[in-house]
């Protein structure tokens, strides 16, 4: 008797094992450039930012403040979409990179400069 219903989740994973392998291997790339762009740039920035706090802490703690409010999804489109509007295509990889490091940098940067208080 053949069964015909919803797949099975060993059938769902053998038949797109490919996919999830890319995807798997996407997300790793993508979290291996976000913490290291968030440890070395968040460090130097909550250390800097802790040394002349005027110059470059005020700025930090504001940045941080407005990329509180915003939700990182919200944040993703207004870097990705505005930008190829304006003739700047860059791979969806780059731009996503590029937005969740900008939010990792700004978070590192205030738990390094809260610790160094």
């Amino acid at each position: 008797m053949i069964e015909s219903g919803p797949m099975k989740i060993f059938e769902i994973l053998s038949t797109y094992r490919s996919a999830f392998a890319s995807g798997l291997f996407t997300t790793l790339k993508l979290s291996a450039v976000i913490w290291m762009t968030g440890l070395i740039l968040g460090a130097l920035i909550g250390v800097v930012g802790r040394r002349w706090p005027k110059a470059v802490g005020a700025p930090a703690k504001s940045a941080s403040f407005v990329m509180g409010s915003v939700p990182v999804l919200v944040f993703l489109f207004w870097l990705h979409f505005p930008l190829a509007e304006l003739g700047l295509r860059m791979p969806p990889f780059w731009s996503a990179s590029i937005a969740l490091s900008i939010v990792n940098v700004l978070g590192v940067a205030d738990i390094v400069r809260h610790a160094l208080d």
